[in-house]
């Protein structure tokens, strides 16, 4: 019987035994927790940037609940605000929470399409030609009827 050593298997491209190369690691993110981690880190990050001192206007920087609750509001893309953003904030805050608005949107959309990829893959093949058939019905449709009103 032959002996594995680390250095045998190391020199096949495995680690002994297992057969799965070393720094992988068997968790895997789910894409709905990848867009909440997202949305969490987003948050987390502009909070610590509103914080500093450069952020705003006059001696120090924001509290913790005035910089959590702007960064949330901003990811969240829903535009409740705690202080007056251009007299509160500096060029680099108000730079910070216009990056987490569009960070939220992107993330808003990514999560819109995952949904839609969700719903796709569950349609059955009969399921995705009538949607077929019948958008392309609607499209010619409309068409017919907007060059028949236009001549």
């Amino acid at each position: 019987m032959r002996k594995r050593t680390p250095a045998a298997a190391a020199a096949r491209g495995r680690t002994a035994g297992r057969g799965r190369q070393k720094g992988l690691s068997r968790h895997h993110l789910q894409p709905a927790q990848a867009v909440v981690l997202g949305f969490a880190a987003a948050i987390a990050v502009g909070t610590a940037l509103l914080m500093l001192p450069i952020a705003r206007v006059g001696p120090g920087g924001a509290s913790f609940v005035e910089a959590l609750f702007t960064a949330t509001s901003a990811v969240c893309v829903t535009g409740l605000i705690v202080v007056d953003t251009p007299v509160f904030w500096t060029g680099f805050g108000q730079v910070v929470i216009l990056v987490r608005i569009q960070l939220g949107g992107l993330g808003i959309m990514i999560f819109a399409a995952l949904i839609g990829v969700v719903l796709a893959r569950k349609m059955s093949v009969r399921s995705r030609l009538n949607t077929a058939a019948e958008a392309k019905t609607l499209g010619s449709r409309t068409y017919a009827g907007s060059s028949a009103a236009s001549s």
